[in-house]
């Protein structure tokens, strides 16, 4: 989770287990603005097989992300959207039920009423996923929100005309072909889910990047074009994996030289 930089410097930000798991969340993002109920991404569930949860640690037995919908008094019908910022298995997994069910042929995502928006380019790198990458998509996860007849695939610089005056759609390579940035601006509130740009604080720092980004150098050139207007236009950050700052505001310290999170 952070590239090159070595343990002796990670381990200052993070704690890790006998196997150099770190503790990691799935974060989602929920929207309600103009009779409107939108979902940026689903998270990640204990849907694949006992041997594959257990290597990832994955904890809980059931779908945490409806039970969080409940309480915030949403049932699945309620769901209008649902964006994929990509459509890496940690993403796209809260869609469909937990480990065995999933495997039912039966068995269809959540949100039967929700279109399932994604990038085109990411759609078609799940199709053909490269070496490095192949262990992140499931294909028979993105082939139930395809059977469903409601995926909608968006091109570059493509918007949903529907959301389109509060959500707008940054489009970023670093990470993985076509990952969707949701930029969202409500009143005097813009509020930014950079996805696995920025997973969390310590991935703020600017040369911070992960073993599963695709082109680091295009990467972090993209971190720091979205830090810089984060800091000028006062943008809340929302952090996809951090498991003790969902959030936070950015900074720059001019005496050490670097982006910070601001949460003091």
């Amino acid at each position: 989770m952070f590239g090159n930089a070595p343990k002796s410097l990670w381990s200052r930000w993070v704690e890790c287990d006998d196997d150099n798991r770190i503790t990691m969340a799935s974060n989602c993002l929920l929207i309600q603005h103009d009779g409107k109920v939108v979902l940026v991404d689903t998270g990640i569930s204990p849907f694949m097989e006992p041997k594959l949860n257990e290597r990832y640690a994955i904890e809980g037995e059931g779908n945490e992300l409806i039970e969080n919908l409940k309480a915030h008094g949403l049932a699945e019908d309620d769901v209008d959207y649902v964006i994929l910022t990509h459509v890496h298995f940690d993403h796209i997994s809260g869609l469909i039920p937990a480990w065995p069910a999933m495997q039912d042929e039966s068995t269809k995502p959540f949100f039967p009423n929700a279109k399932y928006v994604m990038n085109r380019r990411q759609f078609e790198r799940a199709g053909q996923p490269h070496p490095r990458d192949r262990a992140s998509y499931f294909k028979d996860v993105l082939q139930k929100i395809e059977d469903t007849g409601r995926m909608v695939l968006l091109d570059d610089n493509e918007n949903i005309p529907e959301l389109e005056s509060f959500i707008s759609l940054e489009i970023s390579d670093g990470h993985t072909p076509g990952m969707i940035m949701p930029l969202v601006r409500i009143e005097d509130e813009i509020i930014f889910f950079p996805s696995d740009l920025i997973s969390g604080t310590a991935w703020v720092h600017l040369p911070i990047v992960t073993g599963l980004d695709r082109t680091p150098e295009i990467l972090i050139n993209s971190k720091k074009e979205y830090l810089d207007k984060a800091i000028a236009e006062k943008w809340l950050i929302i952090y996809d994996h951090d498991p003790v700052t969902p959030s936070s505001h950015i900074r720059f310290n001019e005496e050490k030289r670097r982006y910070e999170a601001a949460i003091d």
